[in-house]
């Protein structure tokens, strides 16, 4: 049987599959979706999933059955950084978010203001370019 990237199977995701091919597709294919997905397995710690739904997506599963989960993967704000990074310089939007707020926090990356303003501006122009109509994204402002 084939497996799908996101490491989904007939029983239900497989987050270990999952996690090895988002970060085989960001490092060696160079793909900003699975660089993003595979950072964002680290922002929070995966579960390993039992019993769960078939469309249930697996970067999202911690949240969504935390009752059905062994610890799998821990949280590691350095790798998402790192991996977020990638993301962010291979064209993908959310993980230049992640890497402006990471800055802006001092999460798995020491506190810069200064740099974490330069990725909001660059996730900014991206959404520009993205929607035509000059709207951006907000950055905590009310």
């Amino acid at each position: 049987m084939q497996g799908r990237m996101d490491g989904r199977t007939r029983s239900g995701p497989d987050v270990k599959k999952a996690a090895h091919f988002y970060k085989k597709a960001c490092e060696q294919g160079e793909l900003a979706d699975a660089c993003y997905r595979y950072s964002s397995l680290f922002v929070n710690g995966v579960k390993d999933v039992i019993q769960v739904k078939k469309q249930v997506i697996c970067f999202s599963l911690w949240e969504e059955y935390p009752e059905y989960s062994l610890d799998f993967l821990q949280k590691n704000m350095e790798e998402a950084f790192n991996f977020s990074v990638k993301g962010c310089h291979l064209g993908s939007l959310p993980s230049c978010v992640n890497v402006s707020v990471m800055y802006g926090r001092g999460d798995g990356v020491r506190e810069d203001p200064k740099m974490s303003r330069k990725y909001e501006e660059i996730a900014k122009e991206m959404q520009r370019q993205l929607s035509g109509d000059g709207a951006t994204l907000n950055f905590g402002e009310t």
